[in-house]
């Protein structure tokens, strides 16, 4: 920082000012949440000329928050709202499993990657995979009736039966979010409270994922985990928004005894209302 401070004449200008704030934000972050977010926000004031979007790596800039932006902003509410919306669309597990897997996504990327989904389904029978379909119910029940014609296609040309660990649940996107993409990818989050009660650990997952060998000793070596995120090393480490990755994420029930999942909702519900947020 004090080797930033020397050189505070090279960077004058307003797109320097810029770029030096991104550089400022991110060391705080390593120490200071609120230093931090403080340098993210006058960093957004002075980039009228939306340079942060325009390099798109930093995007996760846009939506760095403090506890104090949080407070008094109805991200509580809203949190309410986007998890009482939530609806199974198969009938409610009974938790005979111990392990479910969760991933939501649209219309598009259900059509993009189902196949995948309902073929590690029919391999691993005794992992449930609950996809939560972001979109109104009509859309749902075609996704779901075609999903049906294909596993049925499946099932004949592989001989591996018709797979009965998938379960569907729908989510309508909220009319607050400014980029639906990003709440497709978030979605998973809001169902994971009440699918706790259902299974004792679940591990949340992106749709494209790929398994390159059989992932259930992997699943049981981190079961008594209450929650985790890969974590990137190196100068990606220095990025907030790149240091963990929400693509594979496990939770078991205990997390249900912390602060955690408000706090993730909470913070969640707050950026999904910012005009640029596809890195929250």
């Amino acid at each position: 920082m004090q080797k930033l401070d020397s050189c505070a004449s090279e960077y004058q200008s307003v797109p320097a000012q810029v770029s030096a704030l991104n550089q400022f934000g991110k060391i705080y972050s390593l120490v200071d949440r609120l230093a931090a977010a403080d340098c993210f926000r006058l960093m957004k004031e002075k980039d009228q000329d939306n340079l942060v979007p325009y390099f798109y790596s930093d995007m996760g800039s846009q939506t760095y928050y403090s506890q104090h932006d949080i407070l008094d902003s109805g991200a509580e509410d809203r949190t309410k709202t986007i998890c009482g919306s939530l609806r199974w669309l198969s009938p409610e597990k009974s938790g005979d499993s111990e392990l479910g897997i969760l991933i939501s996504v649209d219309s598009n990327f259900f059509r993009i990657y189902a196949w995948l989904i309902y073929y590690y389904a029919q391999q691993l029978p005794n992992v449930d995979f609950n996809v939560l379909i972001c979109g109104d119910q009509a859309e749902a029940e075609q996704l779901i009736s075609d999903g049906d014609r294909f596993v049925e296609g499946l099932s004949t040309l592989n001989r591996s039966g018709v797979p009965t660990n998938i379960n569907f649940l729908r989510i309508p996107v909220p009319d607050f979010v400014v980029q639906p993409k990003t709440f497709y990818a978030s979605a998973r989050f809001y169902a994971a409270r009440p699918l706790l009660n259902v299974y004792p650990r679940l591990y949340l997952m992106d749709a494209d994922l790929m398994f390159t060998e059989d992932p259930t000793r992997y699943f049981e070596r981190i079961k008594d985990i209450p929650f985790a995120a890969p974590e990137n090393l190196g100068l990606t480490h220095l990025s907030p928004w790149r240091r963990y990755l929400a693509g594979n994420v496990p939770l078991n029930r205990s997390i249900l005894d912390t602060d955690f999942m408000d706090d993730l909702l909470n913070y969640t519900s707050h950026g999904l209302s910012a005009q640029q947020s596809w890195m929250l």
